[in-house]
C-alpha cells in the first residue's frame, strides 16, 4: 500500500470526506502530445507534462539507410530487396507506446481516476493496440479529433474545453 492509498483508507473513514477523482486528458498527435489534469467536472483544465518524439518530424531519407536490405530466395538463386515499412508510421508506433508505457506506470501508481484521449482517428488506433485492459478501463471517453496544430496555441485549453460542454 503505497502513501495515497493509506491516505485515501484513513479518510474514506472521516465523517463528511469525498475523494476527489483526478481525470488526465491527453491530446496527442504524431510528434508530440500534451497532458493535462483536472480533479473535477467543470475545474479549470492544467497543464501537467508535455512530450515530443521529434523523429516522426523527419524526413523519410532522414529515417532510413540509402538503400533496402538484400536477401536470397529461399527456392533458386535468385536474390531481390527486401522490403520496408513506412519509416513514419514505425515512428508513429514508437511514440504511441512511450505514451501508453508513461500511462501505464502512472495509473499503477494511481495518479489519475478516469482517463480522455483526444486524437486523430489513425494516431487513437496506435494508442489503443498498445493499451493494456487495466489502462483500457481507465479510459472515459475517446475524441477522433486531430488537435496537433493547435499544440502550441493558447487555444488549445478553449478547444479541449468545447468538446465536454
Amino acid at each position: 500500500m503505497n502513501y495515497r492509498q493509506f491516505f485515501e483508507f484513513v479518510a474514506s473513514h472521516i465523517v463528511g470526506y469525498k475523494r476527489v477523482m483526478k481525470t488526465w486528458i491527453i491530446v496527442a498527435g504524431a510528434s508530440s502530445a500534451q497532458l493535462f489534469e483536472t480533479e473535477n467536472k467543470g475545474a479549470d483544465l492544467k497543464k501537467i507534462r508535455e512530450f515530443d518524439h521529434p523523429q516522426s518530424r523527419k524526413k523519410t531519407k532522414d529515417l532510413t539507410t540509402d538503400r533496402p536490405g538484400r536477401s536470397f530466395d529461399s527456392m533458386g538463386l535468385g536474390r531481390h530487396a527486401e522490403e520496408r515499412g513506412d519509416p513514419h508510421f514505425h515512428e508513429q508506433t514508437v511514440f504511441a507506446q512511450q505514451l501508453i508505457l508513461f500511462l501505464n506506470k502512472a495509473r499503477t501508481n494511481n495518479e489519475f481516476d478516469n482517463l480522455i484521449i483526444v486524437a486523430a482517428p489513425t494516431f487513437l488506433g496506435e494508442l489503443r493496440q498498445s493499451m493494456s485492459n487495466p489502462l483500457k478501463k481507465c479510459v472515459t471517453k475517446e475524441v477522433n479529433k486531430d488537435l496537433a496544430a493547435w499544440m502550441g496555441s493558447k487555444d488549445l485549453l478553449e478547444r479541449i474545453s468545447s468538446l465536454f460542454s
